[in-house]
């Protein structure tokens, strides 16, 4: 072979090889791309970092936080996950039960009851609230040396059993002593007073006439919560059962009629429901 020939097959063989790599490296980019897409295509979307902010507040007389929290983190969480309190009780989740409630104190000296398993730690920031932690009276080592006055009346009256709805009852009546003394009433007006201050906390174990004698002790025996006149009179034999709010005597005990309808009646000292009856028509302001 001639060396003009042995050149030109030379360069014949390279652009062989040449173009079998090509072929080769298309084919391996054709192979290798859908799978590259694949891989994109399923790959975790990014998630935003939920809403977030700072939230402060005093709570039975001291500073907590700023915390970061959640913007939709409920006060009864920040209770328990923030501040370490966790005495106010989640029930229903919903603000029906009331075991939840904490006292906020409002700047013109007042203060009312929040259902904190429905209303935003952030609704507080700045605020000023009260849990069942801030009653009792401690010492300088943290330990309870004394209850409050409501705790150890519902003590007195045996007035729980499993204690869950406790906090709510106790704050309940805190609020109503503190409005009795900016604003006392008279004495007959204590057991309808009383069962409207109580009337929206739910007790699981009964314990209603407990709660509601032991409150309405509290207040009779308290100075300065109620004043003298303004009897009402006495209900009429045979009348209809009695209006939401009022307390009657019956052979078995007492009766009270909550804003429900529904009668709390005592036999033997134990509390029992009776029949509801706010859902029953009224002829000449008689049950039918």
């Amino acid at each position: 072979m001639s060396t003009s020939e042995m050149s030109t097959s030379v360069t014949s063989a390279a652009a062989a090889a040449s173009t079998t790599a090509s072929a080769a490296a298309s084919t391996t980019a054709s192979a290798t791309a859908p799978a590259t897409a694949t891989a994109t295509q399923g790959a975790a979307p990014t998630v935003a970092a939920a809403p977030s902010r700072a939230v402060s507040m005093t709570i039975n007389g001291q500073a907590v936080g700023p915390f970061q929290v959640p913007e939709t983190l409920m006060l009864i969480d920040y209770l328990h996950e923030y501040a370490g309190l966790t005495g106010s009780r989640l029930g229903c989740g919903q603000g029906i039960c009331h075991a939840c409630v904490v006292i906020l104190d409002q700047p013109d000296g007042t203060s009312v009851e929040m259902r904190s398993c429905i209303t935003g730690a952030a609704y507080f920031q700045g605020k000023k609230i009260r849990t069942i932690e801030g009653h009792a009276r401690r010492n300088a080592a943290g330990e309870v040396i004394a209850l409050s006055p409501v705790q150890q009346k519902f003590l007195e009256f045996y007035s729980f059993q499993c204690g869950y709805c406790t906090p709510g009852f106790v704050n309940a009546a805190t609020v109503l002593l503190e409005r009795l003394a900016r604003q006392p009433i008279a004495k007959d007006q204590v057991e309808s007073v009383v069962t409207q201050a109580l009337d929206s906390h739910i007790c699981r174990c009964t314990g209603y006439v407990r709660y509601h004698r032991a409150v309405r002790d509290l207040v009779l025996a308290t100075p300065g919560l109620t004043r003298d006149g303004g009897r009402g009179k006495p209900e009429k034999s045979g009348s209809a059962r009695p209006e939401s709010g009022t307390m009657t005597s019956t052979a078995g005990g007492a009766m009270i009629s909550t804003a429900g309808g529904a009668m709390i009646s005592t036999e033997g000292g134990a509390a029992k429901l009776t029949e509801h009856v706010a859902a029953k028509p009224k002829e000449n302001g008689h049950v039918k």
